[in-house]
């Protein structure tokens, strides 16, 4: 999966381990459908399934990286490293 995330914040690792698991749990759920009815469960609908549930925190995580990124890195002293700039004249 792919996360637009700052790295900073943490949320690309703690997102990607939960993918793994959530696509863990839709694979084992539906191997056990495809047991019980062999030739009608497909591993395009435990990846859809994933998908869809997936999809939504994803969308959520996103979302809420585009708010608080530019507020979190213009606070004073977000930067200290970088060099002062002189006020506009």
């Amino acid at each position: 999966a792919l996360h637009a995330y700052p790295p900073d914040l943490g949320q690309g690792v703690n997102h990607a381990l939960a993918d793994v698991s959530l696509l863990g749990a839709s694979l084992e759920a539906h191997n056990s459908l495809a047991a019980e009815r062999p030739g009608e469960v497909t591993l395009h609908e435990a990846l859809r399934a994933y998908d869809e549930e997936a999809c939504g925190e994803a969308k959520a995580l996103v979302r809420l990286m585009q708010i608080g990124a530019p507020w979190q890195y213009s606070q004073p002293g977000a930067w200290p490293w970088l060099p002062k700039r002189p006020p506009p004249a």
